[in-house]
């Protein structure tokens, strides 16, 4: 091993390039092994109805009296692999539909496209359709058509193609990432720094793995968000699709007539769940697959951040493991499944490392980072980040007004501004126009119906769907009474050394907020009678919607008071204290993390034998798609009137030639009126569509249509081919830069170790910045 070792570190860069070669050459082998391509045949012979045409295709109407499953074929035995099955076809109907079934049962993956009650669509302004067929073995497969018994539908292709399966790769690239670790840190550091990190990376991988145990199984947990945000996972990519960087229309929403949500509502983390349905994942593994990188993402980053404040690798992961593990986190994830909450999540402890490392070098750099996670998350968090640490600066005003302090939140905000203006800017503009149906959205509940009673926040696990109250669980409620009470009853040489005074601050702090906190998720405080007093405050209100959210906050701050007493008492150099103290903080501590392992398997059970919903959503676009969200529609959209027939103004605007593909549309116009007529197309008007003529490039007029569509105005006397898409304006594009290169400027600092103070330095004595 030491000659492997010595010889990786003598040849290290031979290694990686050697590595990063054989990752492609595995990516290019495995492209080239798929593509294999099968047509699928039909005749008289599988014909439940219709007839061939002359032309070779398949053809049933109305008059041919048959309907259901009218033609039927199979493919013969296709090899393992992953595959996509197209039909091309034409119909007058919306109604029509296909399935695809292994003729074994298990053979084929996605088997939501095999049950004969769910066909996939097969729509009216289309001409083709795909879907998946992942084969786990060799297989015949089945693909029927089905009629709906109304106009025609004419098959004319059936056709079965190979796409890649990148998994080997994948793997490949993990194990020699993780080779890689080893014998760097081998060649690099002492056994017992070696000993230190795989003792780290071991407790995080218990963290995930205890926070993932319900994704073992061959479905999802159906929560109550569940349907919305796997619909924006497959938004996001089909957004991609249709060539929008960053993406601002969700093209597959409302029967294809897009929504302008992630101008609302930043996506930003979603694109991780998008590109690997890109890659021709089924969206039930993207969306496990996010739930496991967030779940790492939170332990590791919780991790760090603890491991700032008490030096000790113990304590950060057992404040790693409890803020993981809590129970609100862990009901965000699998019983109401908000996406954007749990996301968010993942970024608080940057926030408050911020705050206590406001003074140092890199504070307000955490704090900037974790305020643009929860910014690019979920805006909701943001509002309560905001609320609460407007509270701690009436309470610190003094050390707030410190100039040091007050500069370096002055350089957070700034800096998480500059970062964030590609998403801001949009919302603004969006949101300020009252033009949208956000700005009509009522809860129909009073804010303290959502409210905890007093004796649930004491519950040790969640029960399930049924689950009415969100609490952070009994473990964290118990840790952060145990601390004040240690903190409030120890000695002053304790606890209350004068060498942990900014612990004991941080304690203090983080415990009153707590407590605060937890108070205002409770159901018994009168907010209606409050929100009657003004309608500001009823505004600012309803604007977190449950009270139960406030338990962000209590999850992240309780743990922030365990790990505060943790290290307090692992700094105490008063040897005869330490001494009568040996056993019980650790032996408390630890407890609370057993209580806390035992309470999260406890839930685990409830959840998964218990009655609750369990989906197998493998292929997206076999789910009818029936949308309950719509708050980010033009205020006076009918989000059920989603035909796409073209309106137009009079008979003498001509449209010929007519194709849409996502948020895309390509069409031959002829205005023959004297004056200017329009087109109105099958998609919601948001500010961020252009049309232009697809020769001289000049931009057509774009307007409010029929049912708050977009409306192409066109010219008199105008012939040409229009082509319409998502085009961003130039002050948002503006920003994309700004935020862009700003981003790199804070990247180049940090490996330069240049701060923002000695640029400010240079600047006056009049030398080069950078």
């Amino acid at each position: 091993m030491i000659k492997i070792v010595d010889l990786y570190k003598s040849s290290f860069k031979k290694c990686i390039i050697l590595q990063i070669a054989v990752c492609v050459l595995s990516i290019i082998m495995i492209k080239c092994v798929s593509g294999d391509e099968y047509k699928i045949y039909f005749d008289e012979g599988n014909l439940l109805g219709g007839d061939i045409s002359e032309a070779g295709y398949f053809h049933i109407d109305e008059n041919d009296g048959n309907y259901g499953y009218v033609l039927d074929t199979t493919t013969g035995e296709i090899k393992k692999g992953w595959y996509k099955v197209r039909i091309e076809y034409e119909t007058g109907y919306d109604d029509n539909g296909f399935i695809v079934q292994a003729l074994q049962e298990g053979n084929v993956l996605n088997e939501d496209i095999g049950n004969e009650e769910r066909a996939v669509s097969l729509k009216s302004y289309h001409n083709s359709r795909e879907v998946h067929a992942w084969l786990k073995k060799n297989s015949d497969l089945r693909i029927a058509v089905h009629f709906c018994g109304g106009g025609y539908l004419n098959i004319k292709e059936i056709s079965l193609y190979q796409i890649p399966n990148y998994t080997p790769a994948i793997l490949l690239i993990v194990c020699l990432l993780l080779i890689n670790v080893e014998l760097y840190e081998m060649g690099n550091f002492s056994k017992a720094e070696i000993k230190r990190r795989r003792l780290v990376r071991g407790g995080i991988a218990c963290i995930v793995l205890l926070g993932s145990i319900p994704l073992i199984n061959d479905f999802n947990i159906h929560g109550h968000d569940y349907k919305y945000h796997l619909y924006c996972m497959e938004g996001v990519a089909e957004g991609l699709l249709s060539g929008q960087f960053p993406v601002r229309i969700m093209p597959n929403w409302w029967n294809e007539f897009g929504d302008g949500a992630p101008m609302f509502y930043s996506d930003l983390m979603l694109y991780v769940p998008a590109a690997i349905t890109l890659l021709g994942y089924s969206i039930q593994t993207a969306y496990k697959c996010y739930i496991v990188f967030i779940n790492f993402l939170t332990a590791w980053i919780a991790y760090k951040s603890f491991l700032k404040i008490s030096r000790n690798d113990k304590i950060a992961l057992m404040g790693a493991f409890l803020y993981s593990l809590s129970l609100y986190r862990l009901i965000d994830i699998y019983v109401r499944c908000a996406v954007g909450e749990y996301t968010a999540l993942t970024f608080l402890p940057l926030v408050l490392l911020g705050i206590y490392q406001i003074e140092e070098k890199n504070g307000w750099l955490y704090m900037a980072i974790g305020l643009t996670g929860c910014i690019q998350s979920h805006i909701l968090v943001c509002v309560m980040i905001a609320f609460f640490f407007l509270l701690f600066s009436i309470i610190k005003i003094k050390w707030v007004l410190k100039r040091r302090v007050l500069i370096n939140f002055c350089k957070t905000g700034v800096v998480t501004l500059l970062w964030n203006l590609w998403f801001i800017i949009p919302f603004l503009q969006m949101y300020l126009s009252n033009g949208y149906k956000i700005h009509d959205y009522e809860t129909n509940w009073k804010f303290e119906e959502k409210g905890i009673p007093f004796q649930e926040i004491f519950k040790l696990y969640f029960n399930g769907s049924n689950e009415g109250y969100f609490v952070m669980g009994f473990p964290l409620l118990l840790g952060l009474l145990l601390a004040i009470i240690f903190f409030i009853s120890s000695k002053n040489r304790t606890f209350k050394n004068s060498k942990n005074k900014k612990l004991q601050i941080l304690f203090r702090t983080s415990a009153f907020f707590a407590l605060l906190a937890l108070f205002l998720t409770m159901n018994f405080i009168p907010y209606s009678r409050l929100g009657s007093i003004h309608k500001l405050i009823n505004r600012i209100i309803n604007i977190f919607e449950f009270p139960f959210r406030f338990m962000v906050i209590a999850s992240l701050l309780s743990t922030t008071a365990i790990v505060s007493v943790c290290t307090m008492w692992k700094k105490n150099s008063v040897e005869e204290d330490r001494r009568k103290m040996k056993w019980a903080v650790p032996a408390i501590a630890g407890s609370i993390v057993a209580l806390m392992a035992l309470g999260t398997l406890m839930s685990y059970w409830k959840l998964l034998t218990g009655e609750f919903a369990y989906v197998k959503n493998y292929e997206y676009s076999a789910i009818e798609y029936i949308m309950d969200m719509d708050k980010w529609l033009p205020l006076n959209a009918d989000q059920n009137d989603v035909g796409h027939e073209l309106l137009i103004s009079s008979d003498k605007v001509l449209v010929t030639d007519y194709a849409k593909k996502y948020t895309n549309i390509v069409m031959d116009c002829e205005n023959r009126e004297a004056g200017d007529g329009y087109v109105d197309v099958p998609l919601f008007y948001y500010p961020c569509y252009k049309a232009v003529d697809l020769e001289t490039k000049k931009l057509l007029p774009l307007t409010y249509g029929a049912n708050e569509r977009v409306r192409v105005v066109i010219p008199s006397g105008y012939q040409g081919t229009i082509v319409l898409k998502v085009s961003e304006r130039k002050l948002w594009r503006i920003m994309e830069l700004v935020s862009i290169l700003s981003i790199l400027i804070i990247l180049y600092m940090i490996m330069k170790d240049i701060s923002i103070d000695s640029i400010v330095h240079r600047f006056r004595k009049g030398k080069q910045v950078l």
